[in-house]
């Protein structure tokens, strides 16, 4: 069995294969690759216990991660959210590797919002707007501007220090004269005013995004609010005014707070159009016309985690990183 670090998957993960292997296996969702709703354990300290659990048949692996979401965390000086990736073997049930989950997690995250970018977005739009400057951002500055060449970056953040570390760290991970420019926002409405594409990716627990900003031909992705059915980044406006797409539909009945705290006067939910696995088969239309508003509302599945994982594994052997210990001895 191989046991992968942080530091060994921070060297091993490439932003372009992860893209292009979560656009292949998404593409295959319900067929040969399939995902399962998660059923959280909830505990009396707001913290949760969410099971994501994905299969590659062509692969031929399964994958099992466990997350641990502890608001509390924060507080203690810990990051809010731990996990680890448990791989095995589809044919013979072996556990073959674990991994730790931060970065693919991390990684496979942005290259999702980029699969859905690139499937919904305008095919001009060249400037992104980021509501939120952690880990996250940076990642998605990347994996975004794989798939639509950006021209700026707009930034907001609640503290100045988060913009300027953020800033600080994409000049580290660039390193060239193709970053595009950076600016900081005065406030989540004013990155609305400018973004063609926009990312939310805060823990906020209830609406930081009005949908009466939204503006038409924009596409936002939905990215950073909890797995829990309280917790949204957008109000219902946002929800009723777009053409709306999601990563997996049981998941978002059973965690999303974005889709499931949209619930209209009438008693019912958001029409969501289909899964992104559908426009990629080319079974629904995303972007019908330059001026729809597209919004992809991204829980976070086991699929995602399997399809970095069945690269990072081809990576580590290539490399001949981690350790490898034996589980039966």
């Amino acid at each position: 069995m191989l046991i992968l670090t942080r530091s060994d998957l921070e060297s091993l993960v490439d932003t372009d294969a992860t893209i292009d292997s979560l656009r292949e296996t998404l593409s295959r969702q319900g067929d040969s690759a399939l995902t399962v709703a998660p059923n959280a354990m909830r505990l009396e300290d707001d913290s949760a216990y969410v099971p994501m659990l994905g299969a590659d048949l062509d692969a031929g692996i399964v994958t099992s991660k466990t997350l641990m979401d502890s608001p509390k965390n924060a507080s203690r000086g810990l990051p809010s959210q731990r996990s680890a990736i448990n791989v095995i073997d589809s044919s013979t049930g072996a556990v073959t590797a674990i991994l730790h989950g931060g970065v693919p997690t991390r990684v496979r995250t942005a290259g999702v919002s980029a699969v859905a970018t690139d499937a919904l977005a305008r095919p001009e739009a060249s400037v992104l707007g980021l509501i939120g400057a952690g880990a996250l951002a940076v990642e998605h500055v990347r994996a975004v501007h794989r798939v639509r060449p950006l021209d700026a970056v707009v930034v907001w953040s609640r503290t100045r220090e988060s913009v300027q570390r953020f800033h600080a760290q994409l000049e580290k991970v660039w390193n060239d004269d193709t970053m595009p420019r950076v600016s900081s926002a005065s406030s989540p409405e004013d990155v609305i005013a400018r973004g063609d594409i926009i990312c939310t990716l805060t823990p906020s627990v209830t609406p930081i995004v009005k949908g009466a900003w939204l503006r038409p031909g924009q596409h936002i992705n939905v990215v950073g609010a909890r797995p829990r059915p309280t917790d949204r980044e957008v109000d219902a406006d946002a929800f009723a005014r777009s053409r709306v797409f999601v990563d997996h539909l049981d998941t978002v009945a059973h965690e999303s707070g974005d889709y499931l705290l949209a619930r209209g006067e009438d008693g019912r939910l958001p029409e969501v159009v289909a899964e992104l696995s559908s426009v990629l088969r080319g079974e629904v239309v995303g972007r019908r016309t330059p001026d729809d508003i597209t919004l992809y509302n991204s829980v976070g599945v086991g699929l995602q985690d399997t399809a970095i994982v069945s690269i990072v594994l081809k990576a580590a052997e290539a490399a001949s990183a981690g350790t490898v210990v034996d589980l039966d001895a």
